[in-house]
């Protein structure tokens, strides 16, 4: 589609405008009666500037409202006009312009206006408009970028658009392969995304890296094949280790990444402290976490934490590893770091009498050189018996008692409660060195407060925004959490809350982006329940009839 500015009378744009409202279904919903009141007047269309594209303008939106989520601040929708107009001008001026393409735009924009992230995305978008003429790569960064706005916070948000607006300079370079300029501003974005940075620092940075590249004499380095090269002599120059001040630990504590330096441990285990928690993976569980941490602390004994399936044992844990990352921790534990063991990877592999024993013993060592390192044992029942033979008695369990009563290692472990009863808690040997703590099932309040907190870190994921208001979203998850009832679920399959409703979410967003769309919508809730495995198939069928805000 091309558009060139129409010489037609302002009388007959606005009868053509009018007639596509007449043309609607639905002429008195409150998306409609909000572009008519927004959009259809002349001063509008003489402030557009071009009649046709005004038109094509008008159909796009009318065509796609109810697929759109429409803010109720009117003062929003002028602010998005303006920038509606701004960014035709600017595309109407590069080479290669489409009006498919800002049309586009410009519904993205609309889905995201009542977000507090229009402001970092419209500037973002408007300074990759500016710097790539691939549509392809400036999508899929426009897209990168966007991820992160959405998981971070508010005053942190105008960093964004300030690295993206780095493009315009790289663009005066020597480079003609545009995906150098992209991996240049994802770099840039991965430094200051993930420190305690200010404007201050981000646009010292920035001059210093223009100084850089103004003077570097190694025009063979812009190609996609010697960027690992240019990033390294870009590191080199402008020196950016933790100890220049440039990047800084969080403001909410240490941020304790390091890895423990075993083969060992990290080939048959995970460090739950590296791992990247965007929100607290445990909502609502801080008596739990601080049980946890006190076990923990006292001498010669282990936890061990008992719940139903489904009811987020696993998610206490990585509550206390992110404390511990987050610096949070009591100080007796500040140091300690959560590794996941399962034991299939142990016994992975060992085929003959004396393999476990040595595998063990291997594990005993390693633990006595990192003694800050705490074992996580999910399913921890399935100690007992593991890696015994006819010839010997000898499992895991039995090996792993003396260290444990010496207090040399500390273990948390996770399993149902009728697992416990069946498995540790005959075996008084066994059962006298852990400690119970309970993980109930949440109830509904709770169980919201979890799943509405965990949504940036699903939103981040999937690269999908929620678009819906925080009341909406609220009843969104309560009709989930009300399909989610042991009652609906099929007898060999049945969970507690809130794995289930938090699975379901997760495929709703899922759904979204596998459709390629950047909001989350209605029918993604629809097609969730409806393809979910874990439900009857009676409350599949009518999936669609539990959905009506």
């Amino acid at each position: 589609m091309t558009t060139t500015p129409m010489k037609t009378s302002l009388k007959d744009t606005l009868a053509r405008a009018h007639a596509l409202f007449l043309q609607a279904d639905n002429p008195l919903s409150a998306e409609m009666t909000t572009l008519r009141a927004t959009f259809l007047s002349p001063h509008r269309v003489e402030e557009f500037g071009d009649d046709e594209l005004f038109l094509f303008f008008l159909e796009n939106l009318i065509r796609n409202r109810d697929r759109m989520s429409f803010p109720e601040e009117t003062s929003l929708y002028r602010s998005y006009f303006t920038d509606c107009i701004r960014l035709k001008n600017l595309e109407q001026s590069l080479p290669g312009y489409c009006a498919d393409s800002y049309l586009a735009d410009s519904l993205n924009m609309l889905d995201i206006l009542k977000t507090p992230y229009y402001s970092s995305y419209f500037q973002t978008l408007i300074a990759m408009k500016s710097t790539f003429r691939e549509t392809g790569i400036m999508n899929q960064t426009l897209k990168d970028f966007y991820g992160i706005m959405i998981k971070s916070p508010e005053d942190h948000l105008p960093l964004i658009p300030a690295i993206a607006d780095q493009g315009l300079f790289y663009r005066s370079l020597p480079v003609e392969d545009e995906q150098v300029i992209r991996q240049l501003l994802l770099s840039t974005l991965a430094l200051y995304t993930k420190a305690d940075s200010s404007m201050e620092d981000l646009t010292a940075y920035l001059e210093r890296e223009k100084e850089y590249f103004r003077t570097s004499s190694r025009a063979d380095l812009w190609t996609i094949e010697s960027l690992p090269e240019l990033l390294a002599e870009r590191t080199l120059y402008l020196d950016l280790s933790p100890s220049t001040g440039i990047l800084r630990n969080s403001k909410s504590g240490s941020m304790s990444f390091q890895e423990i330096n075993s083969e060992f441990l990290n080939h048959y285990a995970y460090n739950m402290n590296a791992r990247s928690y965007l929100t607290n993976p445990a909502i609502g569980r801080d008596q739990e976490i601080e049980d946890l941490a006190l076990i923990l602390i006292s001498p010669k004994k282990s936890p061990i934490l008992l719940g139903e399936a489904g009811v987020g044992k696993t998610s206490v844990v990585e509550g206390l590893a992110y404390a511990l990352q987050q610096g949070k921790a009591p100080s007796l534990l500040k140091d300690k770091k959560i590794f996941k063991l399962t034991t299939t990877s142990l016994l992975s592999g060992t085929k003959y009498v004396g393999e476990m024993e040595e595998r063990m013993k291997k594990l005993m060592e390693e633990l006595a050189k990192y003694p800050d390192v705490i074992l996580f044992i999910d399913e921890i029942h399935t100690i007992v018996g593991a890696g015994s033979t006819e010839s010997s008695n000898n499992d895991i369990a039995n090996m792993l008692k003396p260290y444990i009563d010496r207090g040399d290692i500390k273990i948390i472990g996770a399993t149902t409660s009728g697992e416990y009863h069946r498995f540790i808690k005959y075996d008084q040997a066994l059962s006298r060195r852990f400690y119970p703590i309970l993980v109930e099932e949440p109830g509904q309040e709770l169980c919201l407060e979890i799943m509405e907190g965990s949504i940036p870190a699903i939103s981040q994921a999937t690269k999908v925004m929620n678009p819906f208001s925080r009341e909406d979203t609220r009843r969104l998850l309560s009709i989930l959490l009300d399909i989610s009832t042991i009652e609906n679920q099929p007898e060999d399959l049945k969970t507690r809350w809130p794995e289930l409703p938090l699975s379901l979410l997760e495929m709703a967003f899922s759904y979204a982006a596998l459709a390629s769309r950047q909001s989350l919508q209605v029918e993604d809730f629809i097609h969730a329940v409806s393809h979910s495995n874990r439900l009857k198939n009676s409350v599949k069928k009518d999936a669609g009839k539990y959905f009506v805000l």
